[in-house]
């Protein structure tokens, strides 16, 4: 699992363009914990870019949210309580109550994001674009 890490910021090295540097960052940092025990440097707190912290509570919901090989989607209440129990630990205290606050936005883009997906997208358009477009229309 650690080499995925790697081989982020290996395939990134170089980078110049601003999204690919922020890209790098994410990649190098988003397995960092806020209490310092993550991996791959034991950064802690605001020593983790603000890109990666986003990151890692987005990926956590986004995991704990959706069907996996070796278990369901978790219930709400429990996507509610892993990050409650992570926030100050494993995430930012304030992008987990960021997250919380705005749970139902959250799930809304996710189901945008599935329904883009099983409908194989647009083919004259990139699928952020048309979920921008979506957006606006609500």
């Amino acid at each position: 699992m650690a080499l995925h890490v790697e081989a982020g910021v290996l395939l990134l090295d170089g980078a110049v363009h601003p999204v690919l540097v922020m890209a790098k960052e994410i990649a190098q940092h988003h397995h960092e914990r806020w209490d310092g025990t993550g991996y791959p440097h034991r950064i802690h707190t605001t020593e983790i870019p603000l890109c990666a912290r986003i990151t890692t509570v987005v990926d956590v919901f986004d995991a704990v949210t959706n069907d996996r090989v070796y278990r369901p989607a978790l219930s709400r209440a429990e996507v509610i309580d892993i990050i409650k129990k992570g926030s100050g630990t494993h995430f930012d205290p304030h992008l987990a109550i960021t997250l919380l606050d705005r749970l139902d936005e959250f799930t809304h883009i996710q189901e945008l994001v599935d329904s883009e997906f099983k409908e194989g997208g647009s083919a004259s358009e990139a699928p952020l674009t048309v979920l921008r477009k979506r957006l606006k229309g609500r």
